[in-house]
């Protein structure tokens, strides 16, 4: 069973040596719950059809619905996590912002703890000066982290038409203008402004739509105290 979208997401938000997230945590939550949204809206290829789809309703907020049969050639059908997710989806309809709340909820910690298990990071816990508590990640599979990079640099530095699990990466991570972070080397901001020059061929915009407005709603959130 391959990885989930959010887990290979997840490894890249951290750096290679010290682990540390590259992101404001706040972020993070809403960002791994809109990257299994984006998977389950994602077809494999420009035709097929995704587990779920987000229905446009004109006036109306859109609606995210299981597609009502399993989808053949779907990798993931099996993840627990995904089965879940497609369960809570055909039990009724939700908005977009709505699944990413629901289905959100222990992601993180899922997605953390199978990193561990397949051998990709080692969890260590500390405090600064003794006081405030942290948790780092640092890589232990360095060489499978790099060609998971190499593969989005070939999209982005040499134009090389990604397939959808590269073009899902790359969006999630342009949302938190963590893109260019993956191009060492590189003017990060150019590398931003490339990703949202090239558009997208698989992802839909309604899924990008949701998982920008919900990390915006989260770190808004922590500006005014809500959080």
């Amino acid at each position: 069973m391959p990885p989930l979208i959010a887990e290979d997401l997840l490894w890249l938000l951290h750096s290679d040596d010290d682990g540390c997230c590259m992101i404001d945590r706040v972020a993070l939550d809403p960002l791994l719950a809109g990257a299994l949204l984006v998977e389950l809206s994602t077809g494999t290829t420009a035709e097929s059809i995704p587990p779920v789809t987000i229905t446009d309703r004109g006036r109306w907020a859109p609606q995210v619905m299981a597609t009502p049969h399993a989808v053949p050639g779907y990798r993931n059908q099996s993840d627990p996590v995904v089965v879940d997710a497609i369960a809570q989806i055909a039990a009724r309809a939700l908005s977009p912002a709505r699944m990413i709340t629901d289905c959100g909820r222990g992601l993180r910690a899922t997605v953390s703890a199978r990193l561990v298990a397949d051998g990709r990071v080692r969890h260590e816990r500390g405090r600064i000066l003794g006081l405030v508590p942290f948790d780092a990640w640092p890589t232990l599979d360095l060489e499978r982290k790099r060609a998971l990079r190499h593969s989005m640099q070939r999209t982005l530095l040499d134009n090389h038409s990604p397939d959808p699990r590269t073009e899902a990466l790359i969006t999630l991570l342009s949302v938190v203008r963590a893109a260019g972070k993956q191009c060492p080397g590189w003017d990060a901001e150019s590398i931003e402004n490339l990703v949202r020059a090239r558009g997208r061929r698989f992802v839909p915009k309604a899924a990008v739509a949701a998982v920008e407005a919900a990390v915006f709603n989260a770190q808004a959130g922590t500006f005014t105290g809500a959080a």
